[in-house]
């Protein structure tokens, strides 16, 4: 069984896919980077819906032959979110969230595994955003690419979790941070 691990950016995923050669696979006009081993394939995009949609999906169409043929068994949105919950003070808590809120539409997405709901939004939140979200949403953390990981798996019938190490706490002042 091949897992499928779609991550924002390189630096979330660096433990995974350290020694591995990646290549760069062009989906609907955008480079994707894709690294793939026996066991693991992992995509990699950028930040946001639109570039998770784009990397899950460009993982699933470009595994190799063999993975294609039997179908990857998992789909995993990993990644850094923020707290929604005081229950998460501490950075790297690890939310696997049993179900996928999209901030946009409020439609959700249940999980193959895991506790409470993780809430997929359009933006970093500051601390005065994370306080009115927590109070709309039944949701422990907030991220921005789960949603979209979690829909193309769905459409794809893939089994799908989300784990997200948490990297500010509720009250944190996050700000919007420049691309490196």
């Amino acid at each position: 069984m091949k897992i499928v691990i779609i991550g924002a950016m390189e630096r979330e995923l660096a433990p995974m896919i350290a020694g591995v050669q990646g290549r760069y696979v062009l989906h609907r006009g955008h480079k994707v980077r894709l690294y793939e081993t026996e066991k693991l394939a992992r995509g990699i995009r950028g930040i946001g819906q639109m570039p998770a949609r784009n990397a899950a999906d460009a993982a699933l169409t470009h595994l190799s032959s063999e993975t294609l043929s039997n179908g990857p068994g998992l789909m995993i949105s990993a990644g850094l979110a923020g707290a929604l919950s005081r229950k998460l003070e501490k950075q790297a808590d690890i939310v696997q969230a049993a179900e996928i809120i999209s901030e946009a539409n409020g439609q959700r997405i249940r999980t193959a595994s895991g506790r409470g709901g993780l809430l997929s939004a359009g933006a970093i939140a500051s601390a005065a955003v994370k306080s009115t979200l927590a109070e709309r949403y039944e949701a422990d953390a907030i991220e921005m690419e789960a949603y979209a990981v979690a829909d193309v798996a769905q459409i794809h019938r893939v089994p799908f979790i989300a784990l997200k190490a948490i990297s500010d706490d509720f009250d944190f002042p996050c700000r919007r941070w420049a691309s490196s």
